[in-house]
């Protein structure tokens, strides 16, 4: 029987608390650079909160944003059968209450910042917004979308699992990202499906394209800078200009994470996405994509 998510008895316990960590250290990728592991303590927690709720941001932004358009104009478009268009509406809902979820849960963990439902600490760039534009108006032709989808689902998936290994996290983050793992293998199997239906038959061009699209975005999120530098700029504005030049280091030492095989297997590797490296691995036009993510760690 398959679960789905309900919002009615779902309720946050008290307040959030700010001694703990708001997500698991290994999720957080400045974790793996020396001049993060440098700053004070209380700099390095509040970081990790930070990026927790980012990673929040960047969770409703895809399902709000770019996912729910894009099955919204594959109904309207008339793109799918009787069945795949049931899928398409099942899951618009259900990722529209996963999203509610956050929503709540941000707004728990920073009541001012969120008072009203904004993206915040994300940086939402030109090109990201016209990318989404593009899938969103020609689902069939732009067909990077569904690699992307699918490796947000295998990543929400992997991060909702290494939450409820943490014991010593923040519990109302813990019990937020738990519950998001209600019906993700679903979600997984569904966004296959849709490889399968939108990416195997295209033509050569548009697997091309949406090779050469996808190898970007996954650069950028193996050295997400732009999330850096915001949330660095919030913490200069908490604990002064005196911590500036050490996070100056730290941004600048981002890029260096692209080659750093550990952060790579830990987070996109074979073991923490193992469906993503099949697909990759099956289309040869992929493979500027794959050998980002299939470092070797016994070469290190």
């Amino acid at each position: 029987m398959n679960k789905t998510l309900s919002l009615d008895n779902l309720e946050f316990e008290g307040g959030i608390d700010r001694s703990k960590k708001w997500m698991p250290e290994s999720m957080l990728c400045t974790s793996y650079l020396s001049c993060y592991q440098a700053l004070p303590n209380e700099v390095k927690l509040r970081f990790n909160q930070l990026y927790a709720v980012a990673l929040c941001e960047e969770i409703i932004w895809f399902k709000q944003e770019f996912l729910a358009s894009i099955f919204n104009q594959l109904l309207a478009l008339q793109y799918s059968n009787d069945e795949l268009a049931e899928t398409l509406t099942l899951m618009i809902n259900e990722e529209q209450k996963h999203a509610e979820m956050f929503w709540r849960l941000l707004k728990l963990a920073d009541h001012k910042r969120y008072a009203e439902r904004k993206i915040q600490l994300v940086p939402v760039s030109y090109a990201q917004t016209f990318g989404a534009h593009l899938c969103e108006k020609y689902p069939d032709w732009f067909i990077f979308w569904v690699l992307i989808a699918f490796m947000m689902g295998e990543r929400s998936l992997d991060y909702s699992q290494r939450y409820q290994l943490d014991n010593t996290l923040e519990p109302n983050f813990k019990k937020a990202h738990g519950l998001h793992q209600i019906g993700a293998s679903r979600h997984l199997d569904i966004h296959h499906d849709l490889i399968e239906k939108f990416y195997r038959p295209a033509s050569g061009l548009k697997k091309s394209l949406a090779a050469i699209s996808f190898k970007i975005i996954l650069q950028a999120f193996l050295s997400p800078q732009r999330i850096a530098k915001s949330l660095c700029f919030q913490l200069v504005g908490e604990f002064g200009r005196s911590i500036q030049n050490n996070l100056d280091l730290m941004v600048k030492e981002l890029p260096t994470l692209r080659k750093n095989t550990y952060f790579i297997n830990k987070n996109y590797g074979k073991f923490a996405l193992p469906r993503l490296h099949q697909i990759l691995n099956e289309h040869p036009e992929l493979s500027g994509a794959y050998h980002l993510v299939a470092q070797d760690l016994s070469n290190k």
